[in-house]
């Protein structure tokens, strides 16, 4: 999964695995922020 968002003024881009209700990667934002992410489906 790809995804391009925006978070407090700065382009983003998350790279990672959705699993059924679970799913983590990271996240690049455009000014080299780097950072893990986890998403948890409610």
């Amino acid at each position: 999964m790809r995804a391009s968002f925006t978070v407090f003024g700065k382009a983003t881009v998350a790279v990672g695995r959705l699993s059924g209700a679970t799913g983590t990667g990271t996240y690049t934002r455009v000014d080299g922020c780097k950072g893990p992410w986890t998403a948890i489906r409610k």
